[in-house]
């Protein structure tokens, strides 16, 4: 095994492999959407090599990291529980919550269906990449109601963030084993276990921005490994077209440290070209793809209500390093370690501290949004830890028995994960082949047969919210109102209604999108021979169903 080259290469570059593959299938989608012929075969071929790198990536590094003790098990176990967590929660459910359903997922279709991403709900342009891939995987099997074979790809990201930690931890021995095993929990309990287990893109971004700086720490240790410098910059073009906090590193930070490591002679001049290069392609999406990302005010004002900067640094800091211990004792170790080694400290201060204060800035209303904080500052403790001197490694030769059982552990991990999936699928008694229709019966509850019939008689239909829209675009015709202010009359419904041919028409609960779910109840109230509710029991969020007369409607018998 020692001489197999593949299975080292996939130990040491697989992660980077893999996203690679992400961003190729992005990269053909988008070409698809601008008219390019792509057969669905090519899809399906990149699909299915995604698939096996993570496999064999996983099978490799196992394998690899255990060469020199039973330490290494610890790390993996967890690993391997994590994948097991995260294949349940998202195979046996749908895009179905906040922006999965309303965003990821509703611009996955658009890029499946080859229509333009519709930022209207969101006010602001948004990195594709994510929705690309899964409207590539949409298009792998040609259809967008086998939710389960994307979200099931989404496991491949918490397997690839695992599979980071315990490579960082690699060369530090049996402490580092263990600090990888301590940080593994740490992020999973407090707020990656949450975000992994969801349809959004966040997860991809963390990853994919922790692989870069990975590769470019590999690269720092030793700059022979060009594959190291290859990988870190197309992970860094893929974390910066998944998520907009990526950017930062994309543009700014890994050109800025591979200047710095030219200047002082560390690195060849020759390295500035590819960084620059992906530098280039990373800031194309802000200044010509994105323009005008950074006033997304629904965002800005949602994080900081009425504070200034100052007092929102300080309730960002109170909320998440104060009452969370476990976080501000993560970043305190995390730079202490890290100062005493300038690489690293460059980082910390080009990339992480920034990022830090951007996410207590505009994004302190969620915990995910900072997700990429901390895994950062896991990566860069590990990173600073020492390494077990060579020659100590020389003199242990690979041990058999902990390759033996890390294999047998990661095989293990595989068959749990795939049994213990199809166990909860068959208990929960989940239609996998029709995923949005897995999201009406949650939120519908007992009138889930007369919400799927309507699904399925493919009539149009008006909704007053994201959130309905996301659950019924591409399975039947969807009209939306796009006023959030109060400029939306019961005319304008009726016109609405009409133009549309709507045959059923839904109300917004506890979930509107501007005045145009109130202007439908009050109509409802006021002309109710036009509407019929066929929704007869409470839902989750308050929906309710109205079949519409539209004969009634255009006879003028009722106006606003």
């Amino acid at each position: 095994m020692r001489s197999f080259v593949p299975a080292i290469f996939l130990y040491r570059y697989g992660v980077g492999a893999c996203l690679a593959l992400v961003g190729l299938a992005a990269a053909l989608m988008t070409m698809s959407d601008v008219g390019v012929p792509m057969p669905q075969a090519l899809f399906a071929v990149v699909w299915i090599s995604l698939w096996v790198t993570a496999v064999a990536t996983w099978l490799s590094t196992s394998w690899h990291t255990a060469r020199h003790g039973a330490h290494a098990l610890w790390p993996q176990a967890l690993v391997g529980l994590m994948v097991l967590y995260v294949s349940v929660r998202l195979v046996g459910s749908s895009f179905a919550v906040d922006d999965e359903l309303t965003s990821w997922n509703y611009w996955a279709e658009q890029h499946f269906l080859g229509v333009p991403a519709d930022f209207t709900f969101t006010k602001a342009a948004y990195p594709q990449l994510f929705a690309a891939w899964i409207g590539s995987i949409y298009r792998a099997v040609g259809t967008f109601e086998w939710q389960w074979v994307a979200r099931a790809s989404l496991v491949l990201v918490t397997l690839w963030l695992g599979l980071l930690l315990v490579c960082a931890a690699d060369r530090k021995g049996r402490r580092g084993a263990w600090v990888a095993a301590v940080l593994l929990l740490l992020l999973w309990l407090d707020g990656f276990r949450i975000s992994f287990g969801r349809g959004l893109a966040d997860p991809l971004m963390v990853v994919a921005l922790l692989t870069s700086v990975h590769y470019f720490l590999d690269y720092a240790r030793d700059s022979r490994r060009t594959a190291a410098l290859m990988f870190c910059v197309l992970s860094a073009i893929v974390a910066s077209y998944t998520k907009q906090p990526a950017l930062l590193w994309g543009c700014l930070g890994l050109p800025i440290l591979t200047g710095w490591q030219v200047v002082r002679g560390a690195w060849q001049r020759w390295t500035l070209i590819p960084v620059m290069t992906s530098s280039v392609i990373s800031a194309a999406w802000p200044l010509l793809f994105g323009r005008g990302f950074a006033h997304n005010q629904g965002v800005i004002t949602r994080s900081l209500a009425q504070r200034g900067v100052m007092e929102q640094l300080g309730h960002s800091a109170l909320a998440y390093l104060i009452d969370r211990p476990a976080v501000l004792l993560l970043v305190i170790a995390s730079l202490v370690l890290c100062w005493r080694k300038p690489v690293l400290r460059g980082i910390w201060l080009i990339l992480l501290l920034p990022s830090m204060l951007a996410w207590f800035i505009w994004g302190a209303y969620s915990l995910r949004l900072g997700l990429h904080v901390l895994g950062l500052a896991a990566l860069l403790l590990l990173h600073a830890l020492e390494d077990v001197p060579a020659t100590e490694l020389a003199s242990s030769p690979p041990l058999r028995y902990p390759r033996r059982a890390a294999l047998l552990m990661t095989l293990v991990a595989m068959a749990g994960a795939v049994g213990t999936t199809m166990w909860w699928v068959a208990r929960q008694g989940i239609d996998l082949w029709h995923g949005p229709e897995i999201t009406l019966r949650r939120y519908f509850g007992d009138d889930e047969e007369s919400v799927r019939a309507i699904y399925r008689s493919k009539v149009p239909i008006w909704v007053s919210s994201n959130y309905l829209n996301g659950m019924f675009y591409g399975g039947t015709p969807v009209t939306a109102p796009r006023v959030t202010n109060e400029g939306y009359s019961r005319n304008d419904l009726f016109h609405d209604l009409t133009a549309a041919g709507a045959q059923y028409a839904f109300t917004a609960g506890a979930v509107p999108y501007g005045p145009s779910s109130l202007v439908l109840e009050q109509a409802v109230r006021a002309c109710p021979q036009s509407f019929h509710e066929i929704t007869r029991h409470s839902t989750e969020l308050g929906f309710h169903v109205y079949q519409v007369d539209l004969a009634s409607l255009r006879s003028g018998l009722c106006r606003g």
